[in-house]
């Protein structure tokens, strides 16, 4: 942009003149051109409603004008670097004759140096002129400063706010995918619990129904008053339910006290203790294996797994 408001700010300025009478001081009457120079206000154009033209009340043309005289007399005056040359634009309403709107604007000279003498530079070519064009200077910088500043905050807040949207929205997801994780959770638990009570159910059946069939010929020939199974049927029985409810400790205290009276007996009783306990832990062994194939786990460990506490999965 060559200097401050340029045409369409001009442009702006004389439609709103225009179309605005104050009271008191009538429509506009006289528009005036006035370049400040070092050596006094010097009137450039002036335009009135007295003297009509084709150009008077239309904005985009009398703008145009204006533009045009202050470009080139700017151009036409020389100073040091590319100086600043202010212009004024006046309105006057009525018939006073006096200046009641004021528009400055700036355009710039020749970039040569000059003496003072005779020039018509704002800023003369001397040591008043070079601390105002200092000033201009400062001012512009300061201005493009502040707007770049300004920018620059303008961007960050924009950056902030869309980061802070971004964190509530993951955060909403964040909360949504935990609600559904827990529930789907608390239905994993729930079926794999009712598995495991299934699994202890079908182990604790096969047990119970395997010591019935163990204690089933003893039971018959005593409900029954007669010998429906063998005699050594019915002592093997007994002598096997014994030997699985009483302890290790408890077998090898029985034979102790029995070998007091009979030693033989003792030693039968002992090794017939340890054949029960050798049959038995090959049935267990038999029945751990029907369970694995059944539900693919072990009475342990679906009882342990019932109970709470941690066990291993098959295979690993």
């Amino acid at each position: 942009m060559n200097g401050t408001n340029d045409k369409e700010a001009i442009r702006q300025f004389l439609e709103e003149q225009f179309g605005t009478v104050v009271e008191g001081q009538g429509a506009v009457s006289i528009v005036g051109l006035t370049h400040h120079a070092h050596s006094g206000d010097v009137l450039l154009h002036a335009m009135s409603a007295k003297g009509g033209g084709p150009h008077w009340g239309k904005p985009e043309p009398m703008a145009e004008v204006i533009d045009a005289i202050s470009v080139r007399h700017a151009r036409g005056i020389a100073g040091s670097g590319s100086p600043a040359q202010q212009f004024q634009l006046s309105v006057c309403r009525g018939d006073s004759g006096k200046p009641v709107a004021f528009l400055p604007f700036v355009r710039l000279g020749a970039p040569s140096i000059v003496g003072a003498n005779g020039s018509l530079a704002t800023e003369s070519a001397n040591g008043v002129g070079a601390q105002a064009q200092g000033m201009r200077l400062l001012e512009v910088l300061c201005q493009g400063a502040f707007a770049s500043l300004g920018g620059l905050h303008s961007s960050q807040q924009s950056a902030i706010e869309s980061r802070d949207r971004r964190i509530a929205e993951l955060e909403g997801e964040n909360r949504a995918l935990f609600v559904a994780l827990r529930q789907e959770l608390e239905r994993s638990v729930q079926l794999s619990h009712e598995r495991k009570m299934r699994e202890l159910e079908f182990m604790r059946t096969t047990e119970e129904r395997r010591r019935i069939i163990k204690i089933l010929p003893a039971l018959a020939n005593v409900m029954t008053g007669k010998e429906v199974f063998p005699i050594s049927a019915e002592d093997t029985a007994l002598i096997e339910s014994l030997c699985e409810n009483v302890s290790q400790e408890e077998i090898q205290m029985l034979t102790t006290v029995i070998g007091q009276r009979s030693p033989e007996l003792s030693a039968l009783m002992l090794t017939r203790f340890r054949s029960i306990q050798e049959k038995k832990i090959k049935e267990a062994e038999e029945i751990q294996a029907i369970a694995r194939e059944a539900t693919g786990r072990t009475y342990e460990e679906a009882e342990r797994d019932a109970m709470g506490q941690p066990t291993k999965a098959l295979g690993e």
